[in-house]
Parts: C-alpha cells; sequence; structure tokens
C-alpha cells in the first residue's frame, strides 16, 4: 500500500512539474510574442500613417473658379501641408550613447510634449463641439 501511495505521489508530482513548466513555457511565448508585437509597433510608428499621393490630372496653378478667386493645385496644397508639417512635426532626437540620466530627461521632455498636446487636443475639440451646438442654435433660430 505504501508503494502505491508512493508511486502515485511521485506521479502527482511528475504531473505538477509537466504542466509548470508547460505553463512556464506559455508565458515565455506569450512574453515574447508581445515584445515582438511591441517592436513592431515601434517600427510602424516611425513610418508616417499617412500617404501623400499626387495627381496630376492637367491642373493648372492658379486656377480661377466662380467667384473669381484664385485656388491652389493640389500638389501646391500638398507642398504646403508637407512643409507645415515639418515645421510643427519635431524629428524624434538620437538617443544611441545617451547615459540614464539624459535618457530620463529626454522620456521627461517627449512626456511633456505629449501631454501639452492632448490638452491642446481636448480644447480643439470642445471648442469644436461648442461652435457646433452654437451653429445648430443659429440655424435653428433662422428657422423660427
Amino acid at each position: 500500500m505504501r508503494v502505491q501511495e508512493e508511486a502515485r505521489r511521485k506521479a502527482e508530482e511528475e504531473e505538477k512539474r509537466k504542466k509548470k513548466a508547460e505553463e512556464e513555457k506559455q508565458r515565455k511565448e506569450e512574453r515574447d510574442r508581445k515584445r515582438k508585437e511591441q517592436e513592431e509597433c515601434i517600427k510602424n510608428m516611425r513610418k508616417p500613417n499617412f500617404v501623400i499621393t499626387k495627381h496630376s490630372d492637367g491642373e493648372k496653378t492658379g486656377e480661377e473658379n466662380e467667384q473669381g478667386e484664385v485656388q491652389k493645385s493640389k500638389e501646391q496644397l500638398e507642398a504646403e501641408k508637407r512643409s507645415f508639417l515639418s515645421q510643427r512635426i519635431k524629428p524624434l532626437p538620437d538617443l544611441s550613447g545617451l547615459d540614464e540620466e539624459k535618457l530620463a530627461e529626454q522620456a521627461k521632455e517627449l512626456h511633456k510634449e505629449i501631454y501639452r498636446l492632448m490638452n491642446e487636443k481636448y480644447d480643439i475639440e470642445e471648442k469644436f463641439k461648442r461652435q457646433q451646438y452654437d451653429m445648430i442654435e443659429l440655424a435653428e433660430r433662422a428657422r423660427q
């Protein structure tokens, strides 16, 4: 009876070890998969998330519309957009060769910039909502 209990106990311990090793393997695979996803995400963040396409429909620069106003061609608008974005978006600094203190300082600066931009975005969204509401109210008053 003791021999049977000992064999059963050893079998249970072996099963627990196998189960634990399998769970550890799964956790490791999950960590590796998440790390790879984060690396891919970081790689994709460096690329712009928009595509600028040029259309050459024979548009002339400075065409006039029905009201006689001068309009810019798509190429001119896109060139202005690119120049504005290049002025507005700061390139990421080179982080290679920096020690921990400078990296921490750079991270704090980037965090401050992100925080400022998020606040600015929120303010603009709220302003837009308020203006939409005002437009609806004015249209309703005009209709009445």
